[in-house]
């Protein structure tokens, strides 16, 4: 049986057309406005109270590119504070492309920088967090703090399976 899922999961993995549906359903359930085509998803783990990691896990028409996974460890966060702490991992990450032609091309950064050479030269069309409201807050706090208004976010809260959306579409003045 072990060998037989395994060869299943196999399969499926490299069935382009699984893939292609799995992607079209997170588009069309989540109400996008376009369909993403490189999606990070960011998690914090919580080792104690000062041993703390954010985690990025990155998806490109809808497979696994292992090689752009990262994770950070938390700098300016003490104690289990998760919603600080996706909002430092995505300022530290959004930070290293804000200096990229791709980036001021989709509205951030500064032009004529040059590129990078790892990962983070990338502009990803869908963020998604790990938490609740919150935590989607944090992270579009980051978005807007950087100048990325094209980039769309979610938030997954495992407990109540819950999906929350924000679509960023223009500056907005403070309240």
């Amino acid at each position: 049986a072990r060998l037989s899922l395994g060869g299943h999961l196999a399969r499926q993995a490299s069935d382009l057309n699984w893939i292609a549906r799995a992607s079209n359903g997170i588009y069309e359930s989540v109400g996008l406005r376009r369909r993403p085509y490189r999606s990070e998803c960011y998690d914090i783990s919580n080792r104690g109270a000062d041993d703390a990691v954010g985690s990025m896990v990155v998806y490109e028409g809808g497979v696994p590119v292992r090689r752009d996974f990262r994770r950070f460890r938390i700098r300016g966060v003490r104690g289990q504070n998760d919603v600080a702490m996706i909002e430092e991992v995505l300022d530290r990450r959004l930070a290293k492309l804000t200096d990229t032609p791709a980036a001021a091309e989709k509205g951030g950064g500064e032009p004529g920088k040059g590129p990078r050479l790892d990962s983070f030269h990338k502009v990803p069309d869908l963020v998604l967090v790990d938490g609740g409201g919150a935590q989607l807050a944090a992270a579009l706090k980051a978005l807007q703090g950087r100048g990325f208004w094209d980039i769309e976010a979610a938030a997954l809260a495992k407990r109540m399976e819950e999906l929350s959306l924000i679509h960023i579409s223009e500056p907005t003045e403070p309240y």
